[in-house]
């Protein structure tokens, strides 16, 4: 929250509300309930809309203004991530460990999913297990090897096509109807997207 100074509403014009002056305040949306439930949001309180008084004999007012952090408290831990990892490879830490701990900041980012890197095997046209933290080791096991060609699962797909596959039901999905075992000890295991990145 950021908290103005407390000032009398005749001490204060439009050109003071971080909010455009001649957009009535209901049809902005900005309400307390909406900054703290909408991402990227920046909204004034009710009381904000009506502090541009000429009556000096009003009370004093309190102006605050609401704003979700959310974004910025994302970008910053992506730059903090950023900076460890690049840290540890000047340190010439271990090429398992690096992919690990960036699967595991992926992890963070976004509630509910599972991570995995593997790794392009262009002699043996394949995929190898990189990292995966959070996944089955016996997943990643079965996954180990898994050929690069289309309808290969999500992964195998998008390694042959270079370009991403979004798959939002394994189970129904025709890119894994050769391949829905693999997933079916794990029902945490529902939907699966893959994108390819490339060296230099």
């Amino acid at each position: 929250y950021q908290l103005l100074p407390l000032a009398r509403p005749s001490a204060l014009n439009a050109s003071h509300l971080p909010h455009e002056p001649n957009v009535p305040y209901g049809e902005q949306g900005d309400s307390p309930t909406a900054a703290s439930s909408s991402p990227n949001s920046t909204s004034i309180s009710s009381a904000a809309s009506s502090v541009a008084s000429d009556s000096a004999t009003q009370p004093a007012v309190l102006l605050v203004c609401w704003h979700n952090l959310q974004r910025e408290r994302q970008q910053l831990s992506q730059q903090h991530a950023q900076a460890f990892l690049l840290q540890r490879m000047a340190d010439h830490a271990p090429l398992a460990e690096l992919l690990t701990e960036l699967a595991r900041f992926s992890e963070q980012q976004i509630t509910g999913i599972y991570c995995s890197i593997l790794l392009a095997d262009r002699n043996q046209q394949c995929l190898r297990h990189g990292a995966a933290p959070s996944l089955p080791p016996d997943f990643n096991q079965a996954v180990d090897g898994a050929p690069i060609r289309y309808g290969i699962g999500s992964c195998g797909t998008a390694a042959a096509i270079g370009k991403a596959v979004y798959v939002a039901d394994i189970q129904t999905d025709l890119l894994w109807q050769d391949h829905k075992h693999l997933v079916a000890p794990y029902p945490q295991l529902k939907a699966c997207w893959s994108t390819p990145f490339f060296d230099s």
